[in-house]
């Protein structure tokens, strides 16, 4: 009889360990994604100003680079935050808003993964072919990928609602 006892006094302070680690992991976890979300918005926004003001980034190919800050800022103005608060289940009687907020971090983390292939492609092609880079490179040339993002993130979006 003492030792069930004793079993369920050593089982009962395992399971109350292992709740407090995880509240601890829990709180940790959250710290770690309001700063990951505060250092993507800031870095972002300052190089959006910085590719505003200085004109001689205003080439063809930092284009892409600029489409993929932005993304980044909405992952974290708006991405992170939603999966903040699905972490601490803020939507908790709206089966809609939940879903919302997980199809706005999908779509969002979607076109910062679809720009970062753009500019892939944009530094594959100026490696391949060094020579005629320049010239193939347009405005017009710039937009192509560009409607292939924006078709996808909408073909993305219809498809998650």
């Amino acid at each position: 009889m003492r030792l069930i006892k004793f079993q369920s006094l050593i089982l009962t302070n395992s399971i109350l360990l292992i709740s407090v680690f995880m509240a601890i992991i829990n709180q940790w976890y959250l710290l770690f994604e309001v700063l990951v979300s505060l250092v993507a918005f800031f870095g972002n926004i300052i190089s959006i100003i910085v590719f505003i003001q200085d004109k001689r980034l205003r080439k063809v190919t930092n284009f892409y680079i600029i489409s993929l800050s932005f993304a980044d800022l909405l992952v974290g103005l708006i991405g992170i935050p939603s999966a903040i608060f699905i972490k601490i289940g803020v939507p908790r009687t709206s089966f809609s808003q939940c879903l919302t907020i997980v199809s706005l971090l999908v779509a969002f983390c979607t076109i910062s993964i679809l720009n970062l292939v753009a500019v892939s492609l944009d530094r594959f092609w100026a490696i391949l072919y060094p020579l005629n880079y320049h010239r193939r490179m347009s405005s017009k040339f710039i937009l192509l990928p560009q409607l292939l993002d924006n078709l996808s993130n909408q073909l993305i979006k219809i498809s998650i609602f």
